[in-house]
């Protein structure tokens, strides 16, 4: 009886101590921990030229943690001074950079409200999770940027007014287009026997009329002028 008794204590005593050596192998975040990201330029110019190239790069750096974690990282884009309220999120992925593409970086900031082809200002911030509630954040980088307009944009603020056309003398005017030549414009229009005359914004304040010298004139020079005569057609 006794023989048992000592081997039910050793078996206790050989459960206590590998119990604690496994107590010991629990891990520790450092506390010094931090994350730090950096971004390829603080100024940013996107041109449609360039949709398809390589824009802008955040690098940031592996944190110490005290061991080999598994960690995930996600870029925060946002207005300047919002908070990252609306932030657009991309995953950061295990090499510490993320590339945009220009066309990428482009969308992304028009989808934020930033109207195309102005300037703004924005904030950019690099976060690591690890675990199930561990966040490390890097300091918030500052980032003015310029968008380019996606689509082509052809409108011009001139339109055709006169009782030659469909709106009469009173509009609403028939725009005029840029027609892809330089110094070029276009309007396609269908005409009735009358007179017609250029203006600016569906206004009289700014209108272009024949360099002739009667009205109207029959057979226009080619010339416009700045409140010139009213241009005869059929």
């Amino acid at each position: 009886m006794k023989s048992m008794n000592k081997v039910l204590l050793l078996s206790l005593a050989f459960a206590l101590i590998w119990g604690c050596s496994k107590v010991e192998d629990i891990v520790t975040m450092n506390p010094n921990a931090a994350l730090s990201a950096t971004i390829s330029t603080p100024t940013l110019v996107l041109l449609k030229d360039n949709a398809d190239k390589d824009a802008f790069t955040i690098n940031w750096t592996k944190p110490d943690f005290g061991f080999d974690a598994a960690a995930t990282y996600t870029i925060f884009i946002d207005k300047k001074g919002n908070k990252f309220a609306n932030a657009k999120l991309d995953p950061g992925g295990s090499d510490f950079k993320k590339v945009y593409k220009t066309s990428d970086l482009n969308n992304k900031l028009i989808s934020l409200g930033i109207p195309e082809g102005s300037t703004a200002d924005l904030d950019i911030k690099v976060e690591c999770l690890v675990g199930a509630s561990t966040i490390l954040t890097a300091p918030v980088s500052s980032l003015k940027a310029t968008t380019y307009a996606d689509k082509l944009d052809l409108t011009t603020i001139w339109g055709v007014v006169g009782d030659a056309t469909t709106g009469g003398w009173n509009g609403p005017d028939l725009p005029v287009f840029k027609s892809g030549t330089p110094n070029t414009l276009v309007a396609y229009v269908t005409l009735a026997d009358g007179q017609i005359k250029f203006r600016r914004e569906n206004k009289w304040d700014v209108n272009l009329g024949s360099a002739g010298t009667v009205e109207p004139d029959p057979a226009p020079s080619g010339k416009l002028l700045a409140g010139g005569k009213n241009i005869g057609v059929k």
